[in-house]
């Protein structure tokens, strides 16, 4: 058996604005990019249900060859300094998967919650 292949790819959406969230109302269905302080590190994640599911990490100040967890497939074509993960793991498995970044994950978790008891980013029971 080979090893297993990142199959996703990461692509321009557009009308995606980076680094949104502060006033501006959040949708549960759409992308949401959190980033540091420093803003040297954004994450890109999505409200699945109740869960935060991280799509990348950009590390801006580095340059090592992008890449996708857990196979470690590496993606030439993509911005150096990303991580792509395939399966999208909620915030407490990214933790895991890449511990030295509490800074940024304690920065996605403020986010989350703040998305997640948003009244205005639940779904208007009449549009469905």
């Amino acid at each position: 058996m080979g090893k297993p292949v990142c199959i996703r790819r990461v692509v321009s959406l557009p009308g995606h604005r980076a680094y949104e969230p502060q006033g501006g109302v959040m949708r549960r269905d759409r992308l949401r990019t959190t980033q540091t302080r420093d803003g040297r590190k954004v994450a890109v994640w999505r409200l699945a249900g109740c869960a935060a599911r991280i799509l990348r990490v950009q590390f801006m100040s580095e340059s090592f060859t992008a890449y996708c967890l857990p196979s470690r497939a590496q993606f030439m074509a993509v911005q150096p300094g990303t991580v792509m993960f395939d399966p999208y793991p909620d915030l407490a498995a990214a933790r895991e998967l890449l511990p030295k970044h509490t800074d940024l994950w304690d920065a996605l978790r403020d986010d989350y919650w703040a998305a997640l008891v948003d009244l205005q980013d639940l779904p208007n029971p009449l549009e469905t």
